[in-house]
């Protein structure tokens, strides 16, 4: 699997579980009894580095010490671009207006 794609992936699962409607009713049900998963879910950077570790253990067989350090570096790689992803797709959000209602 290329990086990128474990990237983008990585990213697809933590918009799933941080932001979809899909999940929302669990999602809300495990934030109201645990604070570690709402500090989770409000943080890309820190979704995205265990999302990453977990990922590339279940991905590659972890062996040796030399494994274990893959898995982490791989989770840093993965918080940096699920936080960067997340924030250009904010700023998109917050400065993309609809132009039909400039027109006349």
């Amino acid at each position: 699997m290329t990086l990128l794609w474990f990237w983008m992936v990585s990213y697809g699962v933590a918009f799933l579980i941080a932001d979809a409607k899909l999940l929302e009713t669990q999602r809300t049900w495990l934030i109201i009894r645990s604070g570690f998963i709402r500090d989770l879910c409000s943080c890309y950077f820190c979704l995205g580095f265990w999302i990453g570790v977990v990922l590339r253990c279940c991905l590659y067989s972890v062996v040796t010490a030399n494994d274990l350090l893959n898995c982490v570096l791989h989770g840093f790689g993965t918080a940096t671009f699920c936080y960067a992803l997340n924030a250009f797709i904010l700023y998109l959000e917050l400065n993309t207006h609809d132009r039909t209602d400039h027109q006349s």
